[in-house]
């Protein structure tokens, strides 16, 4: 289990405005997964790694001071995942899915809730279903018909959980007893 002042590092490296998740890796990778060993640059020596401009090295050394904040933010954050029944993975953990830290815009920080032995993103029948808010009756009907057909098939149904297109494939899929996985979009990176 991860201190909580690893957590910390996450939300603190998260909050730098424009480092973004390719960054991030890539800073990963040149420290040896050592977030403490980034978080003791100097400016100099943020600067001189590619990719790396003023405008986020400002962000970078401005950001240093409120470490305690990040502290806080961080604990907080676990708390109230974990009253949820749930957790928080980053890049590290064994269970952040592989699918998802291959890509370019995979969340440094990634809340997540069930049976982590299945996360299903990183199984091959995984299918997303996305649309509207304020679908048509005949679009809802879509959503969830389609989502019942490909659970009954043996895929997971991913979506947003949002009113709509989104609640209907959940809604079509848990009616066959498929297995659902929900994306909540939010911003992770906390400004403090």
């Amino acid at each position: 289990m991860e201190s909580s002042n690893d957590l910390t590092y996450w939300f603190w490296i998260d909050s730098i405005k424009g480092l973004g998740p390719l960054r991030i890796k890539r800073l990963l990778l040149l420290f040896r997964n050592d977030l403490r060993h980034v978080f003791e640059l100097t400016r100099d020596q943020i600067l001189s790694i590619k990719g790396i401009d003023d405008k986020i090295a400002d962000g970078f050394i401005d950001s240093k001071p409120r470490f305690d904040q990040f502290a806080a933010v961080a604990a907080r954050q676990r708390e109230l995942a974990e009253k949820a029944g749930g957790r928080m993975l980053h890049y590290l953990d064994t269970d952040y899915p592989q699918q998802l830290l291959s890509t370019t815009a995979g969340p440094p920080i990634l809340y997540a809730r069930g049976d982590m032995e299945h996360f299903f993103l990183d199984q091959p029948r995984t299918i997303a279903i996305v649309g509207t808010r304020r679908p048509t009756q005949a679009g809802l009907q879509v959503s969830e018909r389609l989502a019942s057909l490909l659970a009954q098939k043996g895929w997971a149904i991913v979506s947003g959980l949002a009113e709509g297109v989104d609640a209907g494939a959940h809604r079509g899929c848990l009616a066959v007893n498929g297995r659902t996985i929900e994306v909540i979009g939010n911003d992770a990176a906390v400004s403090v």
